[in-house]
């Protein structure tokens, strides 16, 4: 800063002399000299130095670069100045050419001259700066036959394109951007004009002598006002990015939370669904284990009342047989007992017995009308009188010989 204001002012006492000079020193004569003169062969640059001025562009406080073509690297807005163009028309035509950028000239920053034989080349570097916001946010993004692209670059980026492919086509921005930023001196663009343009006496761009010196002051004050005045910008355009920083990087945590707890409710929806799947299962399973039992239970009980009734059944039929066997053997018992009782004389003769073995003739004819009655495939009524069989035989008796006859018929011998 100081080494700047010692310059500038050594600059401003050198131009108060010149000033002097020109006001006091009469007109010399010419002297005429010889010379060799030549014409030379002219090539002519402007370059833009252009700076980001915006606090509410995303990108305040950086500089323009341009990726050239056929691989050149990155370098600045320039090129040659075209036939009957000025320096400053060339500045906005490489500008809108190469970053699709409208700019304005701020200063002039340095007038770059040599010559190497007859070729005479001069390069003027201007300080510009873009029309407007929408300016600033409009650079070009899509390649075309100028330039590849248009970047805002810090300096610690422009670091990095530098180590990078295809690196920077000169040093020129990292050189001035990295000047400019340590409060570097713009001188006026008045002080680049035509050839024979004199400025009065007295006009802003050449003050008076005694003038100067509050001139530099008020000059100096405004730049430092502008500076401050800057720097507040860029403070608080650094305290809004960052703020906006911190809400984005709010707003994706908040984001990665809600998230996470999509996943784990999901997570654990599928868990819940996993164990009512598998509690329908068991649940499936216990049905069908208590239905296989219970069919079981069924069966067994099925079996045990067929068991308990053909045992019944069993029983039923051994007590049916044996109370049949008992009735055959009172009524054998009752039999015996009513032969038992019959008198020999009573009894009848069987067909093969001689009728003289019985005395009574009654009772031959009584056997008789038992043989016809009964027909009898065995009796024989040869001999036998047809007279009809006394009536004194007892209900006893009568049910004996009924029996006897159906005895008789089922076994087919004859019981006597």
């Amino acid at each position: 800063m100081e080494a700047n204001g010692n310059n500038n002012n050594g600059n401003n006492n050198n131009d108060n002399l010149f000033l002097q000079t020109l006001i006091e020193e009469p007109k010399a004569k010419k002297i005429k000299k010889k010379h060799d003169r030549c014409v030379f062969q002219s090539v002519q640059f402007a370059l833009a130095i252009v700076r980001n001025p915006f606090p509410a562009s995303p990108h305040f406080g950086k500089w323009l670069a341009v990726n050239e073509t056929k691989g050149r690297g990155w370098w600045v807005p320039g090129g040659c100045v075209e036939r009957g163009e000025t320096f400053q028309q060339t500045c906005h035509r490489e500008c809108l050419e190469e970053a699709n950028m409208q700019i304005q000239l701020k200063g002039v920053l340095k007038v770059d001259h040599s010559v190497s034989g007859d070729v005479c080349r001069m390069r003027v570097i201007y300080y510009c700066e873009p029309t407007s916001v929408q300016e600033a946010n409009n650079f070009k993004t899509m390649a075309d036959a100028e330039s590849l692209e248009a970047r805002w670059v810090s300096i610690n980026e422009l670091l990095v394109l530098a180590s990078g492919n295809p690196g920077l086509r000169g040093r020129e921005l990292l050189n001035w951007a990295t000047y400019l930023e340590n409060n570097g001196h713009v001188m006026p663009l008045d002080m680049f004009g035509e050839e024979g343009e004199l400025q009065p006496i007295g006009s802003r761009s050449a003050p008076l002598p005694q003038q100067a010196s509050q001139q530099q002051q008020q000059q100096a004050q405004q730049q430092q006002a502008q500076q401050q005045q800057a720097q507040a910008q860029q403070q608080q355009a650094q305290r809004e990015a960052q703020q906006q920083a911190q809400r984005e990087a709010r707003r994706e945590a908040q984001q990665q939370a809600q998230q996470r707890a999509q996943r784990e409710a999901q997570q654990q929806a599928q868990r819940e669904a996993q164990q009512q799947a598998q509690q329908q299962l068991e649940q499936a399973q216990q049905q069908a284990q208590q239905q296989a039992q219970q069919l079981q239970q069924q069966r067994a009980q099925r079996q045990q009342q067929q068991a308990q009734q053909l045992q019944q059944a069993q029983q039923q039929l051994e007590q049916a047989r044996q109370q049949q066997a008992q009735q055959l053997q009172q009524q054998a018992q009752q039999l015996q007992q009513q032969t038992q009782q019959l008198q020999p004389t009573q009894l009848q003769p069987t067909p093969f017995q001689p009728k003289g073995i019985v005395g009574n003739g009654g009772n031959n004819n009584l056997y008789q009308q038992q043989a016809v009655t009964a027909n009898d495939p065995y009796g024989d009524t040869t001999g036998v009188s047809s007279a009809p069989a006394p009536s004194s035989f007892t209900p006893e008796q009568t049910q004996f010989m009924e029996w006897a006859n159906a005895k008789r018929k089922e076994l087919k011998y004859e019981a006597v």
